[in-house]
């Protein structure tokens, strides 16, 4: 049976893959920040932005954004209750970045962001901290089962086979 389904292109990375001999390695720069945690604090610092959503980055790649995401929700909370955050990527067909100079309009993906301190509840970002913590010890436990049955010599795939799109 013929495969019915049909990736999407893959968008190049952004990378220089070169070979260069250096006498000494760069300082470490150990204030060197995140910049979407300077992001954050930009609309934290700026009340007009309050329980609206604004776009904090796009992105070529949608992985990426919603990689970005994720790991944005794991600091400030997977819903808004939690700290006041909420974090959606979105693709965009028209967004405009510069690349080489000049203005460029493509297809992105935006990681819009809306901040309301309004509606942190109580007792929310204690619960959220205990769901991480739950995570965190049944995937402990998974990799304890799995690495056991890797030295009992049982197969630990949990793959499963792609069923065909229609």
């Amino acid at each position: 049976m013929p495969d019915t389904a049909t990736k999407r292109e893959q968008k190049p990375r952004d990378v220089e893959y070169t070979l260069e001999i250096v006498d000494d390695l760069p300082d470490l720069d150990t204030n060197r920040r995140k910049p979407l945690t300077d992001q954050i604090e930009k609309i934290v610092a700026t009340p007009e932005s309050h329980g609206k959503f604004v776009r904090m980055a796009s992105y070529a790649n949608a992985s990426a954004a919603s990689a970005a995401a994720n790991g944005l929700r794991q600091k400030y909370g997977d819903k808004e209750a939690v700290l006041g955050w909420k974090f959606v990527p979105r693709r965009v067909d028209d967004i405009t970045v510069q690349k080489n100079g000049q203005d460029v309009t493509e297809a992105r993906t935006v990681l819009f962001v809306r901040y309301t301190p309004e509606a942190v509840v109580e007792g929310e970002h204690e619960a959220f901290k205990a769901r991480l913590e739950e995570r965190k010890a049944k995937n402990a436990q998974r990799r304890a089962e799995k690495k056991a049955a890797e030295a009992n010599g049982e197969s630990t795939s949990t793959s499963k086979k792609a069923s065909p799109r229609r």
